[in-house]
């Protein structure tokens, strides 16, 4: 029993066409639907938002260079979680101000990042202290302003700092 059938849903493809995909491009091979990626998109577009929101795209659920440009097309921005995500975006059409750099891991490129324009989020306020004094070697580019919320962590955390550091000129332009 597949998946689909399982689930009560119908299946993407026949079994005829992805013996189809299958001689024609090989295995494995992903199919996906392009009218669902869209109207999901567009859905969301829509939530009612009296004082805006953007949505981001996690690349991490899929990098496919096909699915980013569907949702670039519609508007969305990304939420790259890699040094990697944030060149692929790039490569992919993504202005540097529709990225968000989510990395829970310290990046070694965040003053270029965040000197192309990248907006960066990070998780702990340790590697954000080296962010700052980087940056401002590498390009002054105006004042930041941190915002910090404080939240429960893991278990070996009892607190943890959520930073975002944007660039005020980019927000006020």
């Amino acid at each position: 029993m597949t998946s689909s059938e399982a689930s009560g849903r119908t299946p993407l493809l026949s079994a005829e066409k992805a013996a189809e995909a299958r001689e024609r491009f090989g295995t494995p091979c992903y199919v996906y639907d392009r009218a669902t990626l869209e109207a999901t998109a567009r859905r969301a577009l829509a939530f009612p938002a009296p004082y805006g929101f953007t949505l981001r795209y996690a690349m991490k659920a899929n990098p496919s260079r096909g699915i980013l440009a569907v949702f670039r097309t519609l508007g969305l921005h990304v939420d790259a979680s890699s040094d990697w995500e944030v060149e692929r975006a790039l490569r992919a059409g993504f202005a540097p101000e529709q990225i968000l750099l989510t990395s829970q891991m310290p990046s070694h490129r965040i003053a270029e990042h965040v000197g192309r324009g990248v907006f960066l989020n990070a998780l702990l306020l340790a590697p954000v202290g080296g962010i700052r004094p980087r940056y401002a070697r590498t390009r002054d580019r105006g004042p930041h302003e941190p915002r910090t919320r404080q939240r429960l962590g893991e278990a070996h955390e009892h607190r943890r700092s959520l930073c975002e550091l944007r660039h005020l000129a980019r927000l006020r332009g």
